[in-house]
């Protein structure tokens, strides 16, 4: 996802914070939290056409270099990444900001089918681009749990249909960081509440029931040609026991893909550790949540090492080496944040191209004929 030089360093200090601090406990005691409206479970039918796992294979994709509300123009973007790797893209991801409006994102839609690309579309539900922490004014989870945003979600629905194309979508990517206005810790955090005969704490639990709300209204319009994809952070703030995306997921009802992003350095200073380092502590709570549902490396990337002309290269060359020798089967697709994003300068920024050797590394590996250029569709109805 685009990070805005705010939240890169916002989430820099808070992974310090925690670091520094250590682990909470989640508070003992339970009572409903004002204004959460507990509505009935809508109907959940999970069928219908879904990009599935290839059996043999890790599924190619990147996050292309799109600025904030740009609609036209992907088509080229993707003939630009195209043009400098050695491994066509299966798959192109883009955001669908609701700070542009809560509509389906038709354009770059188009562009992506036309280019033979499987979409991910990432909906983020803010009303501003704004970097702070705190409940969204316009869309909070408490009014998508309540149903005040139902008619636009049917409308986005009836679009995706139209479309009769096999489309992959997340919603409120990264909800375990409080980086971000749908997350757990902006929406109720830990405030323990009683659901379903349980205590669970709020803002996990109202962006859960939101994901379902949505999927299910989903599956009321027929919109059956959705891949769902349930998007988590393997560095989460605050890292609490309450924050766990145990709390957060859906269930496999709602779910077809498990999401995760794994970032390096994203500023000049941070920690420098190995790709598998920062994923091997967050893949069993990862893996939890489902013993069934496929990965996808839903963001990762790095910035350039500062005096190491190899680091980036480095980083990026574990990470492919992990997947290549299976170090995590479950993943079957990975998806590089190739942006240009400049995060308070141009030595902070996550694009393949930032360096002769990272861009080389990347090509060399990415040939591997593990990585494949086209995802497998089945249709369960």
């Amino acid at each position: 996802m685009q990070i805005p030089w705010g939240v890169a360093v916002m989430r820099s200090f808070w992974l310090r914070l925690v670091w520094v601090c250590g682990v909470l406990s989640l508070s003992c005691c339970a009572a409903q939290p004002p204004g959460l409206v507990a509505q009935p479970m809508l109907s959940v039918v999970s069928s219908g056409v879904k990009v599935v796992p290839s059996p043999n294979g890790i599924y190619h994709g990147v996050y292309p270099d799109i600025a904030d509300g740009v609609f036209e123009g992907v088509g080229e973007k993707i003939d630009q990444i195209e043009g400098m790797l050695k491994r066509p893209l299966a798959f192109v991801s883009f955001d669908n900001d609701f700070v542009d409006g809560f509509r389906f994102p038709d354009a770059p839609i188009r562009e992506i089918l036309i280019k033979g690309k499987t979409p991910l579309i990432r909906m983020l539900p803010r009303s501003t681009r704004k970097v702070f922490t705190g409940t969204d004014p316009v869309f909070s989870l408490e009014r998508f749990v309540k149903g005040d945003f139902d008619g636009e979600i049917r409308q986005w629905a009836r679009d995706a249909k139209a479309t009769n194309a096999a489309l992959m979508v997340e919603f409120g990517p990264e909800c375990n960081g409080k980086w971000f206005q749908w997350s757990g810790d902006s929406n109720g955090g830990e405030t323990p509440m009683i659901w379903a005969g349980q205590t669970v704490p709020t803002g996990p639990t109202r962006f859960k029931l939101t994901f379902q709300r949505i999927v299910a209204l989903f599956r009321q319009e027929h919109a059956h040609n959705i891949t769902w994809v349930f998007h988590g952070d393997s560095q989460p703030i605050p890292e609490m026991p309450w924050n766990n995306l145990k709390f957060y997921y859906p269930g496999d009802d709602y779910i077809d893909w498990l999401g995760i992003t794994v970032y390096g350095a994203q500023l000049q200073g941070d920690w420098w550790g190995p790709f598998t380092e920062t994923l091997d502590a967050r893949w069993a709570e990862l893996t939890a949540v489902s013993a069934t549902r496929p990965v996808i490396l839903s963001e990762w990337g790095v910035i350039e090492k500062p005096h190491v002309p190899d680091g980036k290269a480095d980083w990026i060359e574990g990470a492919l080496r992990a997947f290549i020798g299976g170090r995590y089967p479950q993943i079957k697709a990975i998806n590089y944040y190739h942006f240009h994003s400049e995060n308070g300068g141009p030595d902070n920024n996550f694009a393949l191209d930032t360096s002769m050797q990272s861009l080389e590394r990347y090509n060399r590996f990415i040939a591997d004929p593990i990585f494949l250029s086209r995802v497998q569709v089945q249709d369960f109805r």
